[in-house]
């Protein structure tokens, strides 16, 4: 099924999508296009610097550090973090990650969050 293109919804409405050590290269990438073609403003947020090497290997490069998207927080739409339950644990009490959801407007239970990616399999 073709994925319709829709209006952003403004220039400063975001969906983050956070970027590590260890992460799911390729759900990075297929989340990344599939938003981006259906016309939404998506940028990679650095956990451990500019580059990160994913579970499989392969260096991307993040659009911004933690510490840029902490300030535009507040224009979040959406934040997706692909990886598994284990990557999870090791950044779920990351001081500058919860920081990062307390400033933004999607609420996102990470314990809940991990139970879902164990039960369906889907980080």
């Amino acid at each position: 099924m073709p994925i319709q293109r829709s209006q952003p919804r403004k220039p400063s409405d975001y969906i983050f999508i956070l970027w590590g050590d260890k992460f799911e290269e390729t759900a990075l990438v297929t989340f990344a296009t599939t938003l981006r073609d259906a016309g939404l403003h998506v940028k990679f947020v650095g956990l451990t610097g500019q580059r990160s090497t994913g579970k499989h290997g392969v260096v991307l490069c993040s659009d911004l550090a933690l510490g840029q998207a902490l300030a535009l927080a507040e224009q979040a739409i959406g934040v997706i973090i692909p990886c598994s339950a284990a990557t999870l644990s090791r950044i779920e009490n990351d001081p500058r990650v919860l920081d990062f959801f307390q400033r933004s407007a999607t609420t996102i239970d990470l314990a809940r969050l991990r139970a879902d990616c164990l039960l369906f399999r889907t980080c």
